[in-house]
This record gives structure tokens, C-alpha cells and sequence, in this order.
């Protein structure tokens, strides 16, 4: 576009030389590329613009990438790239929403792999699941909160979550900091996809990461070895913070009088006898119980109150999720059942 100036390729010792990058296609066909700095960084690796490909963006490791590290994420966004879970199914009006950062390509310097090409979730959109836990924090956000979209939000992250499942793919690190929440859709987006667990027949990667706070009790202490049941511990987690002012089930002040353990850690790392199940709280908004369809605390129940050791069906069934969602949401939005997913053609 004339009288825009173009942003400086990536050409410096910290980041991959511009010419000598090329992005793999899952076709085996090739092409060079530039990378464009966007400032966006993380713990595994930073994410950069692809010149003339405004609807993707570059993943590169960092350089301090072990080799046999680097050497198991190319094959593990190989293996992502082969096996794109099938998702809910977009309206036409909604197709530019992206429910997961997944990889679609490999990004090479040179004949070594250096990261992959994912599809771009447009920030302008969206906003981090964290601010609905605050309506006045997510009114800064240009989202005003309102019950019945907060029940079609839940009902999508599940929905998504379950798509998941059915491809043996989990999040294990579920939490609101990497989820997206389309402001005026309501759709949902997952962040940092690459850190997911498979478990699949061809293929395993486990998911090392963790959050204290939205991880189940028995795996405080060992690592994650049930990937969806630690999904459907989370999920309960973010859902019932969403429908009650952010507050966490696992803190509060407890009706009974019976010591209640806080923060929600303290409660996590206790072994025998089992958690004690989240008391009802003195909070704004609690009430809301009453008005909710009858199987909504029985859902959750099931999801945050069994033993320490067990956790017993922590999904909602599709059928109820579908029920609360149908009983409050006025939106259009909802996802539906997963289906096959659209794919990401390679440009020409």
C-alpha cells in the first residue's frame, strides 16, 4: 500500500536472517518469506508478522532452544500439522473468527527447523478471558458483561475443549490468560497450541506446564497423568469463576463455620482425607444458583467435589451445556457439535 512504510525484516544475530527463511507447506512445497517484529514474546518463542500474509503469523523458537527440544517441537507441529482437529462449525458471517492458534506450516532457516506459521487471531477483536472475570476490567476492554453472553462464552470454550478430547488432544495448562474471547462473537480462541498434550496412537507429547490454580489437586505433585480429566477440572474452574464475579471455588467464606482452605493452593496440596467440596459464599451474585437450571450445581459438583484422587465425569454433557446456553443466551453464536475442520489454504 502506497504511503505506509514497511516495518524492518527480521535481520539481526538474536532472530533467524530474513533471506535465509522459508516456510514448508504440509504439500512439500516451499516458499520464502519475510519476518516482520511485532513485539510479541513468550517463554518458548516470539511471534512475527509474515510480509504479504496479513491472515498469518510466524512462531520462531528462541536460539537458547536445547536441540533435542527443538528437535521433538518439529515433530510435534509436524504431527499437528497432519492431524487439524475437527472444530465447531463457524456461521458464514462469523469465518474470519480463529478458535485455535494451530500450526498450518513449518517455518525452516535454512534446512533447520526454526518454528511453524499459525493462523492470526486478530487481537482488535478480542480480549483476554481474564478481564471477564472483573466486569469493570472488561468494560475498559470495550466488553460490556451481561449473563447471558458470559453462559454462551462457557459453552463455546467447552464445546472447543471437547473437539479437542476427540482428537486424544488436550490443553492440560488451561487457564484465562490464553484464551481469547471474541468481544462482539463470542467465540473463543486458544492460545499457544504447541504446548497442548497428545496422546495419540502415532504420536505422544505430554504437557509439562502447569497453573497451580486451575490444576487438580492429585497433580500438584506428580505430573499430569489423566490429560482430560485435568482439562474438565480447569474448564469447571474458569466456568464457575466466569458465573460468579471471579471468585475462585476453592476460596471463600464458608455458611457452616467449617475451616475453609485459603488460598485455593493450600486446599489443592491436601492429600487425605479428600478436598472438602466448595461451600456456598457470601459474594454478590451467589443468588444466581437459584435462578440457574436445576442440573447446573449437580455439573459442578461432579466436576470440583470428588476425592483428591478421583475425579468423576468433570465435563458437562454436550446436552446440558446446550440447555444452559439455549436458557440464557440471546446470542446466535453458540458452537454446535464439531465438525470437519475448514482448511487453511496454502497461498499462491
Amino acid at each position: 500500500m502506497s504511503g505506509v512504510p514497511r516495518r524492518t525484516p527480521v535481520a539481526s544475530s538474536r532472530h533467524p536472517a530474513a533471506s535465509g527463511i522459508r516456510l514448508l507447506w504440509p504439500d512439500g512445497q516451499s516458499e520464502r518469506a519475510v519476518l516482520l517484529p511485532i513485539g510479541k514474546s513468550g517463554g518458548a518463542g516470539e511471534v512475527f508478522a509474515i510480509e504479504d500474509r496479513p491472515g498469518l503469523v510466524a512462531k520462531i523458537y528462541h536460539d537458547a532452544t536445547r536441540p533435542e527440544q527443538l528437535l521433538h517441537y518439529a515433530r510435534k507441529t509436524g504431527w499437528m500439522i497432519r492431524n487439524h482437529p475437527d472444530l465447531p462449525p463457524i456461521p458464514p458471517e462469523y469465518r474470519s473468527v480463529v478458535q485455535l492458534a494451530w500450526p498450518v506450516a513449518q517455518v525452516m532457516r535454512g534446512s533447520a527447523f526454526a518454528g511453524f506459521v499459525m493462523e492470526k487471531i486478530d487481537f482488535a477483536r478480542t480480549l483476554e478471558m481474564d478481564f471477564l472475570l472483573s466486569h469493570r476490567q472488561a468494560a475498559g476492554e470495550g466488553f460490556e458483561v451481561d449473563f447471558g453472553k458470559l453462559v454462551t462464552v462457557c459453552y463455546n470454550l467447552a464445546t472447543l475443549i471437547e473437539c479437542l478430547h476427540g482428537k486424544r488432544i488436550a490443553v492440560v495448562d488451561l487457564k484465562p490468560i490464553n484464551l481469547k474471547v471474541y468481544k462482539s462473537e463470542l467465540y473463543v480462541s486458544i492460545l499457544d497450541c504447541d504446548g497442548f498434550h497428545i496422546y495419540a496412537d502415532t504420536f505422544v507429547s505430554r504437557a509439562p506446564q502447569v497453573t497451580p490454580e486451575y490444576l487438580a489437586p492429585e497433580y500438584h505433585d506428580r505430573p499430569v497423568t489423566r490429560p482430560e480429566a485435568q482439562d474438565g477440572f480447569a474448564l469447571a474452574t474458569i466456568i464457575f469463576r466466569l458465573l460468579n464475579y471471579g471468585i475462585h471455588p476453592f476460596a471463600g467464606i464458608p455458611t457452616g463455620g467449617q475451616p475453609y482452605p485459603i488460598p485455593c493452593g493450600i486446599c489443592l496440596t491436601v492429600r487425605s482425607p479428600p478436598c472438602p467440596p466448595p461451600a456456598p459464599v457470601h459474594a454478590n451474585g451467589w443468588p444466581r444458583w437459584a435462578s440457574m437450571p436445576a442440573a447446573a450445581p449437580a455439573t459442578w459438583r461432579s466436576a470440583l467435589t470428588a476425592t483428591c484422587i478421583s475425579w468423576v465425569n468433570p465435563a458437562p454433557p454436550a446436552g446440558a451445556r446446550a440447555s444452559f446456553a439455549a436458557t440464557w443466551s440471546g446470542k446466535s453464536a453458540l458452537s454446535r457439535s464439531c465438525a470437519p475442520r475448514r482448511r487453511v489454504p496454502r497461498p499462491t
